[in-house]
């Protein structure tokens, strides 16, 4: 924990809620009624990404305010105010209808959609800017597995409609107040894609979170037919990137 953190928010207890990333946890922080959140990650990471996002989309998004954002040389930090309402696994929705939970979100990611105008958004993610990206990466010695690389390379879907897009639309990313969506975290890839990529990833947390069978659902809530091509592209894009 940095010192200056630790110094200055002596009076607040903490405690971890995410560490899926050892080196990089997220805490709550509490202070009789007031929350916080506080993501902590090596120096040299997407943090400063993520915060230059936040405070971009606070005026499109519902999405939690940066409260801070710094760095004491080896650690970053973003801290933000609490979002209102559940995440979608903790939805009571998640056990006793997942089906309408699928459709939900699928509904929720064409709303998303439309939210912030293409010209206003100047972050973008484009087929040329990823495959940059995923280059760079294997240069760097951050990919472990060139063949991956290599399909990605060999399969570039042909250009498609382009939408501000989460970047990492996810059950655990979607929040929810009663039975309506009201709120987005982890806003760090929000860029200008392909609508696919979000479909791609949003379904593909479907499946991981409810099963296999509600797919469908999902891209019904949408109102669009899967596309296996762009799917599975975007879902590699994903995790080499």
């Amino acid at each position: 924990m940095p010192f200056d953190l630790v110094d200055r928010y002596a009076k607040w207890r903490w405690e971890v809620v995410w560490d899926l990333t050892p080196e990089a946890p997220t805490y709550r922080m509490t202070n009789g009624e007031a929350r916080r959140f506080v993501k902590l990650a090596p120096s040299g990471n997407a943090l400063p990404d993520e915060a230059q996002r936040l405070r971009f989309a606070g005026a499109w998004l519902p999405c939690p305010r940066v409260i801070e954002y710094g760095s004491d040389g080896d650690t970053d930090w973003l801290m933000t105010e609490e979002l209102p309402g559940v995440d979608a696994t903790k939805h009571p929705w998640f056990a006793t209808e997942p089906a309408r939970l699928a459709r939900t979100l699928g509904e929720g990611l064409r709303h998303f959609h439309s939210l912030v105008r293409v010209e206003e958004c100047p972050f973008e993610f484009g087929t040329e800017t990823a495959v940059r990206h995923v280059k760079a990466r294997l240069a760097a010695g951050l990919i472990s597995t060139p063949d991956a690389v290599e399909r990605l390379l060999a399969t570039v879907p042909e250009p498609g409609a382009e939408v501000v897009c989460h970047g990492d639309y996810c059950l655990p990313n979607v929040f929810f107040t009663g039975d309506e969506i009201t709120g987005y975290l982890d806003l760090g890839r929000l860029a200008i894609v392909d609508p696919w990529w979000d479909l791609a990833c949003g379904s593909g947390s479907v499946t991981r979170n409810l099963g296999p069978d509600y797919e469908q659902d999902f891209f019904q809530g949408y109102g669009i037919a899967p596309d296996p091509e762009r799917i599975a592209w975007y879902r590699l894009l994903y995790d080499l990137s």
